[in-house]
């Protein structure tokens, strides 16, 4: 009997031993797990990093851009009204221009008559 219970805690003793290695080989996959996790989670804060980046200076192109964009429309706006006051010009010119020859025609008429 007391054979017997030697051999069992022998066997006990044997399956402790094989559960202990299969802990430690868990453990060490487990390891090698939270290595891999922390290497990933790196990589992404990396890459969401880079993300923020590139939308900032995306932000800031657009941001840009719109001025560029309001500049464009304000210089459309000044040409427009400096062509207006180039045709109100050339008018004022070409008024000018009929009232000196008309000046012209009646100084030689007078002219001619005295």
């Amino acid at each position: 009997d007391l054979t017997k219970l030697k051999q069992e805690n022998e066997s006990y003793s044997s399956k402790i031993e094989s559960l202990k290695g299969e802990n430690d080989v868990s453990q060490q996959q487990q390891n090698e797990f939270e290595e891999k996790k922390n290497e990933y989670n790196k990589i992404i804060n990396e890459k969401d990093e880079l993300l923020k980046q590139t939308q900032s200076e995306l932000e800031k192109f657009k941001s840009l851009n719109q001025t560029i964009e309001q500049e464009k429309q304000s210089q459309a706006v000044q040409i427009q009204q400096q062509q207006t006051q180039l045709t109100t010009m050339t008018q004022q010119v070409q008024q000018h221009q009929q009232q000196l020859a008309s000046a012209q025609q009646q100084a030689q008429a007078q002219a001619a008559a005295a």
